[in-house]
């Protein structure tokens, strides 16, 4: 695979099999293409797909889907090239080890709708799934702090390392390989990817606009923790596995500094940032937004509340 990956344009062959149209653009040997749905997201869907690498070695993938209605030339050609950026930041994720291999990626045009398909390494589950009881080992302080600490370490490198800012920070988009234990980033859309500059509203608010890129960067790596912390809370993890899995957190200099300490106003900050009203997924309204009429400030307190709680939890005697 060439470092510069890009998205393959195939023209629709008219037939309308969507099998025969997968095996005939991917330049990996398809065998067999599981047209049913194996997960569905807001735009995406993932299918299974048997391939072949080699002669002799045959191996299951997953095959996301994207599919968009998008009449004339203009929209066309602004969502093939996000579509090209989304796999430009899959690659990049893969070549370092924070995301999924990448083995090809390929669209096709059938009347005004767009479809864009990127084969990628299978894993066993999501983070999500496995925290809620789905299948693999049994959870324990020792995988749990494992998983955590290397969720953890993949997104400090990306914000760190590559200057790559994904802002839909979730345990759904962690996914886990228990024999042995691997740990991986998925979702790299160009709605919420970008590895030109920090979201804009790091630029915009009053509290944050002096400060340094540095600090901007740690502001949001602590923000993006912050997130997988509610968000642990707020899909019902059961309470011992949430408390097994939260450690790493409080081990994390920055996030301590930062989310429970004072070196920041945070509450200033998420409640600037929402106002600003752009990054919901770094503020949280993602998560915390039940209706329309709730407002900022009570996102803010209940996000708040929600780490005293924890915390106390953590670091009550036993």
């Amino acid at each position: 695979m060439k470092a510069n990956f890009k998205c393959k344009y195939i023209a629709s062959d008219g037939d309308g099999n969507e099998e025969n149209i997968i095996k005939k653009c991917s330049e990996v040997r398809i065998e067999k293409v599981s047209l049913q749905e194996q997960d569905k997201g807001g735009v995406g869907v993932i299918f299974y797909v048997t391939a072949k690498l080699s002669s002799s070695k045959t191996t299951t993938m997953l095959l996301k889907k994207i599919s968009k209605k998008v009449p004339g030339r203009r929209a066309t050609a602004h969502f093939v090239r996000d579509m090209n950026d989304e796999v430009k930041y899959s690659y990049k994720m893969a070549k370092h080890r924070i995301g999924p291999w990448v083995y090809d990626a390929f669209f096709n045009k059938d009347g005004d709708v767009i479809n864009q398909y990127i084969l990628m390494e299978k894993f066993e589950n999501s983070v999500a799934n496995w925290l809620l009881g789905g299948s693999g080992p049994k959870l324990n302080k020792y995988n749990c702090t494992e998983i955590a600490d290397d969720m953890l370490d993949l997104l400090h490198k990306q914000i760190f390392t590559l200057d790559t800012y994904c802002s839909d920070i979730k345990v759904d988009n962690f996914v886990v390989n228990t024999r042995p234990l691997e740990v991986r980033m998925i979702d790299f859309g160009i709605e919420w990817c970008s590895s030109s500059r920090l979201p804009g509203a790091y630029s915009t608010v009053r509290s944050l606009k002096s400060r340094s890129t540095t600090t901007k960067k740690e502001v949001f790596y602590c923000l993006c923790m912050l997130q997988l912390f509610v968000n642990i809370v707020y899909i019902k993890v059961p309470l011992d596995t949430t408390t097994m899995f939260l450690w790493p957190f409080y081990k994390d200099d920055l996030f301590t500094d930062y989310i429970l300490g004072d070196r920041v106003d945070i509450r200033k900050v998420l409640k600037e940032i929402l106002d600003y009203g752009r990054d919901h997924a770094i503020t949280l309204g993602h998560y915390l937004r039940k209706d329309k009429d709730q407002s900022n400030g009570e996102i803010v307190k209940y996000t708040f509340d929600l780490v005293g709680k924890i915390s106390d939890l953590i670091f009550r005697p036993r």
